[in-house]
């Protein structure tokens, strides 16, 4: 299974690319790639990065009432 690639592209010109872990995580990652896709991330800090890990992107802070839900468990 191929998995959803997704770069994130910094002021200072440096790029960030993430690998989709939809079988670990489909909810978050159908989540990430709903809100990408409307442009719904566009030009927002992100407010955390664990090299390795994770990328902490707050949804309900942009203001947004289409990303102002939560994902289930």
């Amino acid at each position: 299974m191929k998995h959803p690639i997704a770069a994130l592209h910094m002021a200072n010109g440096a790029k960030i690319v993430i690998e989709l872990l939809p079988e670990s995580a489909p909810n978050t990652v159908n989540s990430f790639l709903y809100a990408a896709s409307h442009g719904y991330l566009d030009h927002h800090a992100i407010e955390r990065i664990v090299p390795g890990n994770w990328v902490d992107m707050s949804y309900t802070a942009f203001g947004h009432k289409e990303t102002q839900y939560l994902i289930p468990q």
